[in-house]
């Protein structure tokens, strides 16, 4: 609440040039949530302490990380670093969404996932593009880990 009373969150984002991310209801687009990662693992905006709060934050564990890009988390060693979070539309149009840096060798790497269908006949179910994601994932993972 007090952060809400000193910082005006909405127009600091569109002050960075983050137009298409709103606060309440939350919405972005996959080219500015990953310019926001680029950023904030570049300090752009921010200082590297607030740059290591805000990453502290996507680091942390919570329910359900295992899933969607998360599956590759245990195929992971212990010296790569793996921040992300999720954000899902069950309602109306199904949207799946993960966005998620992996450290790996002195590099980082961003996915930024996001999953819905075109309006129309024969829609996939939010576990379809869920389970696409992780196969996604997968593949991903795979071409990191063969990154010269």
């Amino acid at each position: 609440d007090y952060t809400k009373s000193q910082i005006n969150i909405q127009k600091t984002l569109k002050e960075w040039g983050y137009v298409r991310t709103v606060i309440s209801p939350r919405e972005t687009t996959a080219e500015e949530m990953t310019a926001f990662v680029e950023d904030l693992w570049t300090n752009v905006h921010v200082s590297d302490v607030e740059s290591e709060i805000i990453k502290g934050y996507l680091a942390e564990y919570t329910s359900g990380d295992d899933s969607r890009i998360g599956v590759i988390r245990a195929e992971m060693s212990e010296d790569v670093l793996f921040y992300s979070k999720r954000g899902s539309l069950a309602a109306g149009r199904v949207i799946v969404a993960e966005l998620a840096v992996i450290e790996f060798e002195d590099r980082a790497y961003i996915l930024s996932l996001f999953g819905y269908p075109n309006l129309g006949e024969n829609l996939p179910t939010y576990d379809e593009l869920e389970a696409t994601m992780e196969d996604a994932a997968w593949i991903i993972w795979e071409a990191i880990q063969e990154t010269p």
